[in-house]
């Protein structure tokens, strides 16, 4: 008589994802992300990710941790206050989902990004409130011809856009006489 082998799936952490019809299992097993901006979206971002078990996730952000982020951001405690923002997130996702890897990149986005990462990353994600940056990013991709995804808020207004390079208006191409004003003078 054969052995028959029944697996525990309440054990499988992706199962429900592997019988969806919406998601390829392998794929997403495989892909590797660049998150830009580890706020407050840039940790939602980071946790569906985590969850989905992106092979890689690359976050990229200057700032540290603020008490006043606490609000906002699933992944940050009080205890956190002046770490890297970039160290704590990647701590908390590795203990959300060990089958992850994440790479951490404290810095500015115009010294510590460049186009080989960009090339290599199968998704990107802006989640950034600064529109020089996301015009630093927009610029990267279109080089590269690598979509990217803009996530932004502004007061209560929120915002997600997909820039495909060669199919539509690029972020640049959409920004207003206001928006224009605005970089003008943060350059």
């Amino acid at each position: 008589m054969k052995n028959i082998k029944i697996n525990d799936l309440t054990r499988d952490r992706y199962h429900a994802l592997s019988i969806s019809s919406v998601w390829d299992i392998n794929r997403v097993r495989n892909a590797k992300a660049l998150i830009i901006g580890a706020g407050a979206l840039g940790n939602e971002v980071a946790k569906n990710l985590a969850m989905m078990g992106v092979r890689l996730i690359v976050i990229l952000d200057r700032d540290t941790v603020e008490v006043a982020n606490l609000t906002r951001s699933v992944f940050f405690r009080e205890s956190d206050h002046g770490r890297p923002k970039t160290d704590v997130l990647s701590e908390r996702l590795t203990e959300l989902n060990p089958d992850i890897e994440v790479l951490p990149l404290n810095g500015d986005i115009d010294a510590v990004l460049g186009l080989g990462l960009i090339r290599r990353m199968d998704m990107i994600f802006s989640c950034l409130d600064n529109r020089l940056a996301r015009r630093t990013i927009n610029r990267m991709c279109q080089k590269v011809a690598k979509p990217w995804v803009d996530g932004a808020m502004e007061n209560l207004m929120g915002d997600v856009t997909v820039y495909m390079p060669d199919e539509g208006p690029c972020y640049e191409c959409n920004l207003t006489r206001v928006d224009q004003e605005i970089l003008a003078q943060a350059v």
